[in-house]
């Protein structure tokens, strides 16, 4: 038993490993294809395996563009992240999560992920997270038109990145 877990895992690391090289050279469908593979062999079984293979195959739907389908995927993930406690994790979960969401439009939504998010990154001293949040949030605000708001959320992305000497980060702000 404990072998045949063994061969099962690696088997399921290597679809997970050859979905992420073909996601990397843009050929999402047979990414999709490789991550199902892993999703299929982990069973639920394999928890750490279970949720790399979610979270990629949200971001394959994610990068083709089907961001509604990545949606379920980004938060099946989320929920095995928060259930093994994982908190650190959690933070590119849900930005994606609010990214998805702001790109089909479910704005509310995406208001209140941001804001679970920015919660999080502060409760975790995230700072360069808080600051990604408060960015995506400027996003938001400027599609909808609420344009005071968003640059409000853009000079707190901006306050933070300056105080973190992170120069990058402070152009995309």
């Amino acid at each position: 038993y404990v072998l045949a877990k063994a061969i099962q895992f690696r088997e399921g690391r290597l679809l997970i490993n050859l979905g992420n090289v073909l996601f990397r050279q843009e050929q999402y469908e047979e990414a999709l294809e490789k991550f199902q593979g892993a999703l299929d062999l982990s069973a639920k079984k394999d928890t750490a395996l279970w949720m790399d293979a979610l979270n990629n195959f949200g971001s394959a739907h994610f990068n083709s563009g089907n961001f509604k389908a990545a949606i379920p995927y980004f938060e099946q993930s989320l929920s095995l992240q928060r259930a093994v406690g994982n908190l650190k994790a959690q933070l590119p979960i849900i930005y994606n999560i609010a990214y998805a969401q702001s790109k089909i439009k479910a704005i509310e939504t995406s208001g209140q992920t941001i804001q679970e998010g920015i919660r999080l990154a502060n409760e975790l001293g995230e700072a360069s997270w808080v600051a990604k949040f408060h960015t995506r949030q400027g996003i938001d605000y400027s599609d909808q038109g609420y344009y005071i708001q968003s640059i409000q959320a853009h000079q707190k992305a901006l306050a933070i990145q300056d105080s973190l000497g992170n120069q990058n980060a402070v152009a995309n702000a």
